[in-house]
């Protein structure tokens, strides 16, 4: 799981659902922008598209409540990644945070004082119930194989 500052600002603005063309303009990012964000959210699990609307999933409303809760937004991108989710569930299941993966978790929102705190407990909740899905499930997903036009997905 990839998942950046621009990921949550289109998770956030669409909302419950939406349009492509609605997110287009509210975002006020490109439409090529747009569809590649989207694509890559449905991919991981986060959004589903049901014709020409665009819906959060449950996956993703957990996501978003581990977002309102960072105070802070100044950190380097990725929000997440596969090294933030090692160092979260390690030291979630160990209880023992090293000083280096503190300096990764901290600016993010996901630990206090060394300790996991509870943005970080509902990404490691998402990730347990295996509501995440991962890039080889993209075929499941709609997302066609290889090379292919944007407008076969949205």
């Amino acid at each position: 799981m990839f998942v950046s500052k621009q990921h949550m600002e289109i998770l956030l603005k669409i909302g419950g659902s939406t349009t492509v063309d609605n997110l287009t303009s509210i975002a006020r990012l490109p439409r090529n922008r747009v569809l590649k964000n989207v694509m890559e959210l449905h991919v991981m699990g986060l959004v589903n598209r049901e014709g020409d609307i665009i819906r959060v999933t449950s996956a993703g409303e957990t996501l978003i409540d581990a977002w309102k809760l960072v105070e802070r937004r100044d950190f380097e991108d990725p929000w997440i990644n596969s090294a933030i989710i090692y160092a979260l569930q390690v030291g979630a299941s160990t209880g023992y945070l090293p000083n280096e993966w503190v300096k990764l978790l901290e600016p993010r929102g996901l630990t206090s004082n060394g300790e996991v705190v509870e943005a970080g407990k509902y990404v490691i909740e998402l990730l347990q119930k295996g509501k995440s899905v991962n890039l080889h499930n993209a075929r499941d997903r709609g997302v066609p194989y290889g090379p292919a036009q944007r407008s076969s997905f949205l």
